[in-house]
Parts: C-alpha cells; sequence; structure tokens
C-alpha cells in the first residue's frame, strides 16, 4: 500500500482510485489501517484484481468506504478475506457487482455508526461475495441493503442484528 500512496498517512484525508488501478499480480494485499486521517475510500471499478486481504481497521474519523464493479476478484482470491472493523464515525459500505466474488468472509465489527451496507443496485444481480460469508460483530445498522446471490454462504442469525434487509 506503501508504494501506492506515498502520501504522509496522518494528512491523507480521501482515498480515489480511478478504474482499472492497482491490477499488478504483485500487490496481493491492502492495509489501510495506517492512514489515520482517511474519511472516505472510493475504489474505482476493476481494480485491484489480485488484491487477497483488505483490512480497513481502527480509521475513526472514515466515513464511506465505496468499492466499484469488479473489483478483488482474481481466481487466486478464494481465500480471501475483507475486513472493516473498530471504525467509529464510518457510516456506510457500498460494494459494486462482482466486487469480492470469490473472497470466503467478509468481517463488520464494531461499527456503531453504520447506517448502510448496500451491495449494488437493486436493479442489478450483485454477485458480491458470492462464495462468502458474512460476520457482522457489535453492528446494530439502521438499513441494510442486501442483494442476492451475495452472500451464498449467510446465515439468518445475522438477520436479527439488522433493522431491515431489501
Amino acid at each position: 500500500m506503501a508504494a501506492l500512496l506515498p502520501f504522509h498517512r496522518a494528512i491523507l484525508t480521501h482515498i480515489v482510485t480511478g478504474d482499472n488501478c492497482g491490477n499488478d499480480s504483485s500487490l496481493v494485499s491492502l492495509d489501510f489501517t495506517e492512514y489515520s486521517g482517511v474519511e472516505s475510500i472510493s475504489i474505482g471499478n476493476h481494480c485491484f484484481s489480485y488484491v487477497k486481504t483488505v483490512t480497513i481497521a481502527g480509521l475513526t474519523k472514515l466515513k464511506s468506504v465505496v468499492i466499484g464493479k469488479k473489483c478483488f476478484m482474481d481466481e487466486q482470491s478464494l481465500d480471501g478475506r475483507f475486513q472493516l472493523k473498530d471504525c467509529s464515525s464510518v457510516g456506510e459500505l457500498r460494494v459494486g457487482e462482482r466486487s469480492f466474488m470469490l473472497f470466503s468472509a467478509c468481517e463488520i465489527e464494531d461499527n456503531p455508526s453504520m447506517t448502510l451496507i448496500e451491495m449494488e443496485k437493486m436493479d442489478n444481480t450483485s454477485y458480491s461475495f458470492w462464495n462468502g460469508s458474512l460476520e457482522l460483530k457489535s453492528v446494530v445498522v439502521a438499513l441494510a441493503v442486501m442483494i442476492r446471490p451475495s452472500f451464498s454462504q449467510i446465515r439468518r442469525d445475522w438477520l436479527e442484528r439488522v433493522s431491515s434487509v431489501f
């Protein structure tokens, strides 16, 4: 990650990539935890194909995470893991269709301001985290938009923590 974002980590407030970014086979992990001043992360379409691990943790100023379409989807990512945890101000996670399609886990933990989890738009088929499981821990989501067939491995017990699912 340091090679992609050579800026001073504490003063960087927005991370935005264009389309087709970070598709180098040597880039297999993204860890945003050192970017303590980040308020938003926005990743374009068709990005970070070979990345198998995405960690967004401990970012107290982070408000939103938006991932474009067809990101993080190389066949080598079958055991991929996405983590969004301990970000006290994060309110939304939006994931475009087919992103994280082969990842095995999506962990969302200790994000008390979370109000929206959206997997693509209502008129599309998502397939995000198709082979994955969703783990919500210490999260009370006021509104979650989940489009099937996202999370084919989803367990019904997480629904008890969500006030409405569309």
